[in-house]
């Protein structure tokens, strides 16, 4: 999931809303922002990171820290750093055990459907298709987190998750494995571009001089890199 800020200024002009991206963890660059705009309060609003692009987009949230892609023409994206793939399955699975494991291995597991995906998203984001192009058996349609691990622990399907997903919902029943064939995801900064604020350049602004080797925004759609 991702999660969003929302902030509120006093008397002035109403403050960015920031999305992040995972729940319970907040980004370190809310508090160059908050150094800069002492009066700026910040609220944390959460979204579904397969349907980032919407809450940025009609105004719920004014800056996001989201995973690449987003597929929205109007988004402007800050990319800060990349991070690896696991694949979630139940600890009982023969796989579960291993160091690392590959998309061909898992070949016959039907693969868990992010509702409300986009096919661009769920190409990159769940590997679906696989990149020889081979599809997925389908296994159902999941809303949260919650769901992914009640299907994944009843042996329904697989799913595809950031190791930073993995790292807060660890379970005694489920194993979170390594990926080795796909390329890591890369979390951004991101906000509308056709909807200018003071306040959200100075959360990018505060963000590109926080984190290390970040440099210009580029369009929302673009790959990561």
């Amino acid at each position: 999931m991702a999660t969003a800020y929302r902030t509120a200024s006093a008397p002035t002009p109403p403050a960015p809303t920031t999305s992040t991206r995972e729940p319970a963890r907040s980004p370190p660059w809310c508090s160059p922002f908050s150094a800069r705009e002492p009066q700026v309060r910040i609220e944390l609003v959460r979204l579904r990171r397969w349907s980032q692009s919407t809450d940025l987009l009609d105004g719920t949230a004014d800056v996001g820290f989201v995973r690449l892609p987003v597929d929205a023409e109007r988004l402007r994206v800050l990319p800060l750093y990349q991070e690896g793939p696991c694949v979630v399955l139940p600890v009982r699975h023969p796989l579960a055990g291993e160091d690392t494991v590959g998309l061909r291995a898992l070949a016959d597991e039907p693969l868990l459907r992010y509702t409300g995906a986009s096919p661009a998203w769920s190409a990159v984001r769940n590997a679906d298709p696989r990149p020889d192009g081979t599809q997925w058996l389908r296994g159902p349609d999941v809303h949260d987190m919650e769901e992914i691990l009640a299907y994944v622990r009843a042996g329904s399907g697989v799913v595809r998750v950031p190791e930073s997903v993995a790292a807060v919902f660890p379970r005694p029943d489920i194993a979170y494995v390594p990926l080795t064939d796909v390329p890591p995801g890369t979390i951004a900064l991101a906000w509308d571009g056709d909807r200018p604020s003071p306040l959200v350049d100075t959360f990018v602004d505060a963000t590109r001089t926080t984190a290390p080797g970040v440099t210009r925004p580029t369009p929302g759609s673009a790959p990561a890199p």
